[in-house]
């Protein structure tokens, strides 16, 4: 904040380059632009100096890499020198695995459910509707855990990447993008007759998520009439949360919306293998 003060008084003062550090591909370049800048405001100060000590009498041929104050090493607001571009796409690793992982086994379970009678079946035992729906829900959401539980950890433990948020608030996030889309296999599954339709719902299911969800492309860079397409999609919420709470310890307040919007999503889900379900029976 004294800069100019202790550059008048013929001190040295310390410069430091703050990066915003969420993406380190980003911070690099934007390190090297703004070092290579300062280095040249320097090299204009000190040329001015000497101009000054020679009473002004034209522009002296000041080449010198003495500048007149010290950078210091970059300081991050989030992530690290240590962040590399994989632990950036880890979160997205998180989201986006888990989701299709879990839609794809879902549908093809629930598929072989209906193909084989066993929702004939169970619907003659003593269970009311909500009974049957809840058990099925259950029992998927489940196994759907621990699968996205699997994935945490082995991004965690075997990939090592670089993570500085709460690991129960990324479990959270995954847990509710993982109802969601148990809930959407179910669903989906009713339309399918055999495996290979199960196989052509991955492209409308996953593909434009991929692509429309901030994964390559900042959503603000997306055409205007793309844009309301991403903010409807679940995977552009589940992304951003997971690296809100991994590249920049966001907490459950800072993420707060996203959560909002997955368990709008989860639960419309819900409703729709629901109604699903009750037509079978029907």
């Amino acid at each position: 904040p004294d800069f100019t003060q202790q550059l008048a008084q013929g001190q040295k003062p310390h410069v430091q380059i703050v990066l915003e550090g969420s993406d380190p591909t980003v911070a690099s370049a934007m390190y090297d632009a703004s070092n290579a800048l300062v280095h040249q405001l320097g090299v204009a100060i000190a040329a001015i100096r000497t101009q000054e000590l020679q009473g002004g009498q034209g522009t002296p041929p000041f080449i010198s890499n003495d500048i007149p104050f010290t950078i210091d090493g970059p300081r991050y607001l989030h992530g690290g020198p240590q962040y590399t571009f994989n632990d950036s796409l880890a979160p997205v690793f998180i989201g986006v695995f888990s989701f299709f992982f879990v839609f794809v086994l879902t549908s093809v379970a629930f598929l072989r459910e209906r193909s084989q009678g066993t929702i004939e079946r169970v619907i003659v035992s003593p269970l009311t509707h909500a009974e049957l729906v809840m058990g099925y829900v259950c029992g998927f959401v489940l196994f759907a855990f621990v699968q996205s539980l699997l994935i945490l950890l082995f991004i965690i433990l075997v990939l090592r990447v670089h993570y500085s948020g709460n690991l129960a608030l990324v479990f959270l996030v995954s847990a509710l993008l993982t109802i969601g889309s148990v809930n959407l296999g179910i669903f989906l599954s009713t339309f399918a007759h055999n495996e290979f339709q199960i196989v052509q719902f991955v492209p409308l299911v996953l593909g434009i998520q991929v692509f429309l969800s901030g994964i390559f492309w900042p959503i603000a860079q997306l055409p205007a009439a793309l844009r309301p397409i991403s903010y409807i999609l679940p995977l552009t919420y589940a992304n951003d949360a997971l690296r809100g709470v991994m590249l920049k310890n966001s907490n459950i307040g800072d993420i707060s919306v996203q959560l909002t919007a997955l368990l709008i999503f989860a639960l419309l889900m819900i409703v729709l293998s629901s109604l699903t379900m009750r037509r079978q029976i029907a």
